[in-house]
């Protein structure tokens, strides 16, 4: 395969790639949390509160569009400034009219989280009445959606090749300066980037506004954008990425001959500047210890960059399957090969350790791995990085053969080129999912003494999944302390917050399923914390037992 016939290749998977996203796009996904929120989510008021606030697992980013009340006619009775109080960036307040009527009053809000993904939810509250049904949530604009994902694999795609290009030129082939084919590569790889970096600036906005791609057009969300913690590391990226263009001395491009001017420290310090630039917009951002995450996430970057970069620089420049355009002697193919194996291995180096521990930090346990979508799109890319591994040890043993031909070293690299692309294109979505340790809220089943006003016992079987906020599933069996089934009249039950006096407690409400048996659907737990389920349960007229059981919600 020629480097046009891959490069043909590459550009059609890249250009084939919207529709794939545009399928494959679902319900914009949150990262931040509601925790809590006051009035709380169903509750019932006496009187009519000044204002809605609502705290969240993280810091979240505002716009004036945030926080929206409105009343049983549908008109909104908020003032339309949702501020954070007290400078306390995971609370959100928004002020309401004076002398609100009675009746059933609906919010909706819309935040962004610190990786830039919005977190979005509706509720009610009554005044003087029961809280009625909120409306049906609009979801996120698939369009939107998969245009964010593409311009992000254009990101990666973009920086990969920037990084390897510069390492490539500063650190092992500094004669490649006078390569027209090294200049043609990195000028694509700054378009490359430039596109997909100021395309994430442009459809941000609409994406967290839950808009269609006609926001892109919108000035006022740009500004949103920009002014955000998610949209100044995007400014920071692709001022790195115009940076490249006089460091890397692309444009103009240096006649054969002349010395060049470019340094190589200024080279790889904007390399790592474009690295970090990622990390401050990703997961890490919102992990803790932040600063430890976000070191850890940038040298993955890095060492991402300069493998699957160098790669590219390998199979587009420096390894031409035509005479005519050769770019290096065998001798200098041989040295510089050496070096490009021991950089390499060094790269993976670090991208095993520091990918070991961004495993460790999103997952937490090896059941929030194989049961949520964040863990099988990790075990995803392990496994395609496990053979991009192999691929790239049979290489190295290639090196030596080079004197006699570079066909075979093509072909393995070819592939590592293409397995690499294809590792891109999971992160691209592994960045886009919520981390496994905010998603994953195992099934709760435990076994508790429910005891009445004499002192005698029965045993309830507890079951709820899931174990996180918004609706659960809450299943009850009774037996005696032999073991038998324990028949009831009834059973009634709350759920209140352990960890919070001032929250609103939960009605449960059970509908008998057989003998002993009792499930209450769609419980809606409003925030996360420590909950404790108390029920009553009635086996004759005068004979009511009470049991509880505690469990964190996520």
């Amino acid at each position: 395969m020629t480097p046009n016939a891959l490069v043909r290749r590459l550009a059609g998977a890249v250009l084939a790639l919207p529709l794939l996203l545009v399928l494959a796009a679902g319900p914009a996904s949150a990262h931040a949390a509601l925790d809590s929120s006051d009035p709380a989510q169903g509750s019932q008021l006496a009187s009519a509160p000044a204002a809605v606030q609502l705290v969240f697992s993280e810091e979240v980013t505002l716009t004036d569009r945030s926080v929206q009340v409105t009343d049983p006619r549908g008109q909104r009775v908020d003032d339309g400034k949702a501020a954070h109080p007290a400078d306390n960036g995971r609370a959100v307040r928004v002020g309401l009219r004076s002398g609100l009527e009675r009746g059933s009053y609906t919010v909706s809000w819309r935040v962004a989280s610190v990786d830039g993904h919005p977190v979005a939810g509706i509720f009610s509250f009554g005044i003087g009445v029961p809280a009625g049904a909120p409306p049906p949530q609009d979801n996120a604009d698939p369009l939107v959606s998969a245009a964010r994902s593409l311009v992000q694999l254009l990101s990666y795609v973009g920086a990969a090749l920037l990084i390897g290009a510069t390492v490539f030129l500063f650190g092992l082939w500094p004669a490649g300066r006078d390569s027209a084919r090294l200049s043609r590569l990195t000028t694509g790889a700054v378009a490359v980037a430039a596109i997909g970096s100021i395309g994430a600036l442009l459809v941000q906005g609409p994406y967290v506004a839950g808009r269609g791609l006609t926001g892109v057009f919108d000035p006022s969300l740009l500004l949103e954008t920009v002014s955000s913690s998610y949209g100044r590391p995007l400014l920071l990226r692709v001022l790195a990425i115009a940076l490249a263009v006089p460091v890397l001395g692309i444009w103009p491009r240096i006649p054969p001959g002349e010395e060049s001017a470019p340094s190589g420290v200024a080279g790889i310090g904007n390399a790592v500047l474009l690295a970090a630039s990622f990390s401050l917009t990703g997961h890490a951002a919102e992990s803790s210890p932040r600063f430890l995450a976000e070191i850890a996430d940038g040298l993955h970057l890095t060492a991402a960059g300069i493998w699957l970069g160098g790669l590219a620089v390998l199979i587009l420049v420096f390894l031409p399957d035509t005479d005519p355009e050769r770019e290096a002697d065998v001798d200098t193919r041989v040295r510089v090969l050496a070096r490009w194996s021991r950089t390499a291995m060094a790269a993976v180096g670090v991208l095993l350790v520091t990918g070991s521990y961004q495993a460790w930090r999103e997952t937490g346990s090896v059941d929030a791995v194989t049961q949520t979508g964040y863990g099988r799109l990790l075990i995803t890319k392990v496994s395609v990085v496990l053979g991009l591994l192999l691929l790239a040890a049979f290489a190295r043993s290639r090196i030596g053969s080079v004197r006699e031909g570079v066909g075979t070293l093509r072909r393995l690299v070819e592939s590592e080129v293409v397995l690499g692309l294809a590792v891109l294109t999971v992160t691209t979505f592994l960045v886009a999912t919520p981390p496994a340790r905010t998603t994953y809220s195992p099934p709760l089943s435990l076994t508790v003494r429910g005891v009445n006003a004499e002192g005698q016992a029965i045993l309830v079987t507890v079951d709820v999944a899931p174990t996180r906020v918004g609706p659960q599933t809450v299943r009850l069996h009774t037996y005696t302390t032999t073991g038998d089934v324990q028949p009831f009249g009834s059973i009634t039950g709350t759920l209140s917050r352990s960890d919070a006096a001032d929250a609103a407690p939960v009605r449960v409400a059970f509908a008998p399923t057989a003998a002993g048996q009792a499930v209450a659907s769609d419980v809606v737990v409003p925030s996360a914390g420590q909950w404790t389920l108390t029920v009553q349960v009635l086996t004759d007229a005068t004979t009511d037992y009470a049991a509880e059981a505690k469990y964190a919600v996520r």
